[in-house]
């Protein structure tokens, strides 16, 4: 095995893993799916200078042509290397954009439940009773 093998199969392996979440999977938030995707994409990250490289090469294919760059990908069962361009491209190709939300800080990513899906406490307020009056 050379340098090289290590990284497909390291993007490979978080690839499948996220696609095996249950909140993927069923298209329902599972709050514990949260941090196991954010682990995975901050461990999908490049480790070596060389894996920037190719990361560089994969976010500027895709910013001068999302729609060409994402179709090779997937027609060249190579779809893990998804996982090298914007988050919410990566959240909208598992169809979990509007389940979780993501934030790049600067050095990870950083997932939390999307706002919409994050319920208000319930108040239920009463109606004054005849008595009351």
């Amino acid at each position: 095995m050379n340098q090289y093998d290590s990284l497909p199969r390291r993007l490979e392996k978080n690839y499948r893993a996220i696609r095996g979440t249950s909140t993927v999977v069923t298209k329902r938030l599972e709050v514990s799916d949260i941090e196991e995707i954010q682990k995975l994409l901050n461990d999908s990250q490049p480790k070596t200078p060389d894996e920037k490289a190719m990361q560089v090469l994969i976010q500027y294919l895709y910013k001068n042509n999302k729609w060409r760059t994402h179709h090779f990908l997937v027609g060249s069962l190579m779809q893990h290397l998804l996982l090298w361009v914007e988050a919410i491209h990566i959240f909208r190709y598992f169809d979990i954009d509007r389940l979780i939300s993501v934030h790049w800080n600067g050095s990870t990513y950083e997932c939390s439940a999307y706002s919409k899906h994050v319920a208000a406490p319930l108040v239920v307020q009463q109606e004054a009773s005849p008595k009351d009056n």
